[in-house]
C-alpha cells in the first residue's frame, strides 16, 4: 500500500510516504508556517519516492489534538487530495500516535503535547487502552488520573521533563516516574495506525474536522467581546 502520511499538530512538519514496508520522509521544524510547505514538500517527497500522486492508495494526517491552524492546514489539505483522488483519507488522534509503541509498559503511559498558557494536551493509557479522554490540563488535573498507578511512563516531543516534574510532585506517595524525551518523529507510528484504522473503522467521513478541546483565541476574545457588550 502506497500511503501518505502528514503530521502538522505542532509546530514540526513531518510528511512521509510509506511504500509496503520502507519510507521516504521529511521532517523540517518550521514555526508554524505548513500553509507555505505542505503540498510543496508533499509534490516533492512523492518525486523522491519515485510515485505520481495517482498511485497513493491511502492518506493519513493527525487529528489532534494540537495546534488550530497547523490541524487544519493538513486536514484540509489532505482532504482535498483525497476527493481529487478519490482515495480513503484516515485521521489519527494525536495522543495515540505519541502513545504507540509503548504498549507492553507495566504502568499508565501518558503522551504530552505543549497546549501554551501553561497547560498540556494529555491522556492515559494502559495495555494500549485508552483510560481517559483527551485532556487540556494543569499538573493537578492530570495527578487525579494517575493516583492509582504504581508506575508512569510519559511520552512526548517537547517540555515533558518540565512537566512530567510537576505532575510527579502533584500525585500522593511515591510512584516510578519515566520520562522519555524526544520520541522521534511520529510519522512511522502515523503510518501503521493509519492502515490499521483503515482496515477497522473504514475512511474518514467527509465531515470529519479536527479535534478540538480547547477554544481557539478568537473564538475566547468573541466570547469575551460578546459578554462585555452584553454588560454594558
Amino acid at each position: 500500500m502506497n500511503t501518505l502520511a502528514v503530521c502538522t499538530f505542532d509546530d514540526v512538519l513531518e510528511i512521509a510516504v510509506g511504500t509496503g514496508g520502507s519510507y521516504t520522509s521529511r521532517v523540517s521544524k518550521l514555526g508554524m508556517t505548513h500553509s507555505e510547505s505542505l503540498l510543496p514538500g508533499i509534490l516533492e517527497l512523492l518525486s523522491e519516492a519515485g510515485l505520481d500522486k495517482s498511485q497513493l492508495d491511502l492518506l493519513c494526517c493527525a487529528r489532534g489534538p494540537g495546534s488550530f491552524t497547523g490541524l487544519r492546514i493538513g486536514m484540509s489539505a489532505l482532504k482535498g487530495l483525497a476527493m481529487a483522488l478519490d482515495r480513503p483519507l484516515v485521521s489519527v488522534p494525536t495522543m495515540e500516535l505519541l502513545a504507540y509503541g509503548s504498549e507492553d509498559f507495566d504502568g499508565a503511559v501518558v503522551p504530552l503535547l505543549d497546549a501554551r498558557k501553561k497547560r498540556y494536551y494529555a491522556a492515559v493509557f494502559s495495555g494500549g487502552v485508552r483510560v481517559c479522554p483527551d485532556l487540556d490540563c494543569t499538573p493537578g488535573d492530570l495527578a487525579q488520573h494517575l493516583e492509582g498507578f504504581a508506575r508512569i511512563l510519559f511520552t512526548g516531543h517537547t517540555d515533558v521533563w518540565a512537566f512530567a516534574e510537576q505532575v510527579t510532585r502533584a500525585l500522593p506517595g511515591e510512584r516510578l516516574v519515566i520520562t522519555r524525551k524526544g520520541l522521534g518523529p511520529a510519522f512511522p507510528a502515523l503510518l501503521e495506525l493509519g492502515e490499521k484504522y483503515l482496515s477497522v473503522h473504514g475512511p474518514d467521513d467527509i465531515g470529519q474536522g479536527p479535534s478540538y478541546i480547547r477554544k481557539s483565541e478568537a473564538e475566547e476574545a468573541l466570547e469575551e467581546r460578546l459578554r462585555r457588550e452584553k454588560d454594558e
